[in-house]
């Protein structure tokens, strides 16, 4: 009986900018978005190009019309060495999938679907807003111009403001334009707090929208889907004991 073990295959990548070197459409330097993660599993394809064989006593052509063949395909890993100068990423190929556990659901009291999903099933177009920074905006705290308004949900309850928390506040100008973070809470003045602060200051007047989020109870799948929705598509065992609890 044979058997199969495969291996994950990994690379080096090293990128070399300077602080003058941003991460495209921000003005946040590009090593310093490496640094919190900002290209964590982005994916890496080294190609080979083949030329035409030249002209005797003629210069190449560079003509890949030949084609081009897949020497390597990857996502980044993980950070070995950053600096100021240069960051080195390890780089796995996509045999690292076959690491993970199976079947990847375990019986648990939380709901394991991702929020907004297919299997979810709620719609986050309905549960996000636009607005601009107001003053008394730092690093980590937004203040809204306008108050942020509660959003009813397609069974007719409304969704607390407090679902805000573990949503996405994403800028949309601005220098933190296109970047995303997460809500760590709703607070009682109005502002939310981000889970860690902007790469770039924001200032007053640029723009971003936000967007709820879930904790993935029972309770919050019942407010976003209503009583007759959410049986069908919570699935998780809310009166299961926790791991800790000793029978």
């Amino acid at each position: 009986m044979a058997s199969f073990s495969p291996k994950s295959n990994s690379m080096d990548l090293d990128v070399i900018a300077d602080s003058t070197v941003m991460f495209p459409g921000t003005t946040v330097p590009l090593l310093q978005a490496c640094s919190v993660g900002l290209l964590d599993k982005a994916q890496v394809w080294v190609f080979a190009a083949y030329d035409r064989m030249p002209t005797p006593g003629q210069p190449p052509t560079f003509d890949t019309s030949r084609g081009l063949e897949t020497k390597f395909y990857g996502a980044i890993a993980s950070i070995k060495e950053i600096d100021r100068v240069h960051c080195s990423f390890d780089v796995a190929d996509q045999f690292y999938l076959l690491n993970l556990s199976s079947p990847p659901y375990v019986i648990q009291q939380s709901c394991y679907w991702g929020f907004g999903d297919v299997n979810c099933t709620v719609n986050l177009a309905s549960f996000t807003q636009s607005a601009t920074v107001a003053i008394g905006t730092t690093a980590q705290t937004i203040y809204p111009a306008s108050p942020f308004t509660a959003q009813t949900s397609p069974a007719g309850g409304t969704v607390p403001l407090s679902r805000l928390a573990q949503g996405v506040l994403k800028f949309t100008s601005g220098g933190n334009s296109g970047l995303a973070y997460t809500v760590a809470s709703y607070n009682g003045d109005g502002s939310v707090t981000l889970d860690q602060a902007a790469l770039a200051t924001p200032q007053i007047g640029d723009t971003f929208t936000i967007t709820y989020g879930c904790d993935r109870t029972q309770v919050a799948c019942n407010e976003y889907l209503g009583p007759t929705n959410y049986p069908k598509h919570f699935p998780g065992s809310p009166y299961v004991p926790w791991p800790e609890t000793i029978l």
